[in-house]
């Protein structure tokens, strides 16, 4: 059981032991086996945590002892933040709780990037004020990730998730399995939005890190972002919305022959593709395939076009 004294001096050593072992200047903390004694020794955990650059905090099943009304203040009323944060499988943390205090506690929790609530009982009216909280303008908001796997989301919460991943491009993971009494429409609305607000987000990435790069002639790189055969609109979206893009990078993602074929198909009817002359799909799974080098011959047979000369097919079959 951990008072205040301990909390402090638990997170001090495992960032002390984090900054010897690593060269990074953050760490992530994991309570398992601890209990947090008292709402203080919540407070206490916080604060420590951001003021010891604590990246990820997982303090599920160190909350049993405290009362849900005193997790739920601790958290509305302490300055804190940090990148993910787990409170799973803290069961009743809704149970008697003002509607008030509940929706202080969502603006509060939407400070941090990823939020793990599976298995909280988190009920629609709690669902209902995280759903508001990501909705509203708030200056400390950075959420991007929900998991509230096995809770009891209903029909209402449901509508208002699926309403905030509409409204907030921001939310590109909402994980809702497991709350039998949420509509199939709304669960399916869920995820259609996520995967759409990812994929915007995808693409406003690569093109700041093509800005960023300050050489245009550089290829757009999409290069170890996670992508897969779903994300073929993030390749259209950034030829769209750059004019200056001729050559794409993609190497590392999870492209199968399935999705290059997708891409491909894509391309020859999307307008201002024609200008791409050159794609290199090297370290995907699809990698070495009809359909990738079908790809890259879709690219060459563009670089002749706009360069009629001997080493047009030299120059793009290097991404082969």
């Amino acid at each position: 059981s951990l008072d205040v004294d301990a909390v402090r001096a638990l997170v001090e050593r495992r960032v002390r032991e984090s900054q010897a072992s690593s060269s990074t200047t953050s760490c992530s903390m994991a309570l398992k086996g601890f209990e947090l004694a008292t709402k203080d020794a919540l407070c206490a955990l916080l604060c420590a945590a951001t003021s010891g650059a604590v990246r990820s905090l997982n303090i599920s099943g160190a909350l049993d002892a405290l009362e849900a009304s005193d997790i739920i203040s601790a958290f509305a009323t302490t300055a804190w933040e940090v990148d993910e944060l787990s409170l799973a499988s803290r069961r009743e943390l809704f149970a008697r709780v003002d509607e008030d205090d509940v929706l202080g506690f969502m603006r509060a929790l939407v400070r941090a990037r990823r939020i793990n609530m599976s298995k909280c009982n988190v009920t629609c009216a709690a669902a209902t004020a995280l759903a508001r909280a990501l909705m509203e303008e708030n200056p400390l908001r950075r959420c991007e990730s929900v998991n509230l796997r096995d809770n009891g989301v209903g029909d209402r919460g449901g509508r208002e998730l699926r309403r905030a991943c509409d409204a907030n491009g921001d939310i590109v993971e909402c994980i809702v399995t497991n709350n039998s009494v949420m509509a199939s429409e709304d669960v399916e609305g869920i995820r259609e939005a996520c995967h759409k607000n990812r994929r915007a987000s995808l693409t406003r990435a690569a093109l700041r890190r093509r800005a960023a790069s300050g050489n245009l002639l550089e290829a757009l790189s999409l290069r170890k972002m996670d992508l897969s055969d779903l994300d073929v609109p993030v390749i259209l979206a950034c030829i769209d919305q750059d004019c200056s893009v001729t050559r794409i990078d993609v190497r590392d993602n999870a492209f199968t022959e399935m999705g290059l074929r997708a891409l491909l198909d894509a391309l020859r009817i999307h307008e201002g593709a024609e200008r791409v002359v050159s794609i290199n799909v090297s370290g995907n799974p699809g990698f070495g395939t009809v359909a990738a080098r079908e790809l890259v011959g879709y690219a060459a047979a563009n670089y002749v076009r706009v360069n009629p000369c001997a080493e047009a097919l030299k120059v793009c079959l290097t991404d082969i």
